[in-house]
């Protein structure tokens, strides 16, 4: 079951990063059965664990839209998508809500270092929007792969 789930959370999640890289949007209809999908797995597989990855998705999703808020107000424009709350908010539900900041650590470190690299190689413009969805979805699966705290054991 594991092995399936697994194939599941990484084909839905390059669909979703190749999607976000192309047209800058995460689409509902591939992040909000990834949510419902990393819980229906909690909850068939380590039913103790269910309440954190369910707060994990919380979580997620409400860390998005509180750093979102807050640039709008800052900034006067948007930042950040509620797309990629919903996508945080799935890897809440699958990794559990202690894997949320080596997530966004990975993705943000990611990020930033692909766009010192666009900088440098094409000579960018800052400020120039670029997607943040395919950092997120690499660092969810990498932390599902290394096997995040309260995660169920993929590999063993």
């Amino acid at each position: 079951m594991a092995l399936a789930a697994t194939l599941l959370l990484g084909v839905t999640l390059t669909a979703i990063a190749v999607i976000d890289a192309r047209e800058m949007r995460v689409p509902d209809y591939l992040s909000l059965p990834l949510i419902v999908g990393g819980l229906l797995f909690m909850a068939f597989t380590v039913p103790a664990a269910l309440f954190w990855h369910a707060a994990g998705a919380a979580a997620g999703y409400l860390l998005i839209w509180g750093l979102a808020a807050a640039f709008r107000t800052l900034r006067g424009q948007e930042g950040i998508g509620m797309g990629d709350a919903k996508l945080l908010a799935a890897g809440g539900a699958w990794t559990g809500l202690l894997a949320l900041p080596s997530i966004l650590l990975a993705a943000s470190a990611a990020g930033l270092i692909w766009a010192l690299v666009l900088k440098i190689l094409t000579r960018r413009e800052a400020g120039r929007p670029m997607p943040f969805g395919p950092f997120l979805c690499a660092a969810i699966f990498l932390i599902w792969l290394a096997g995040a705290p309260g995660a169920p054991p993929v590999w063993r």
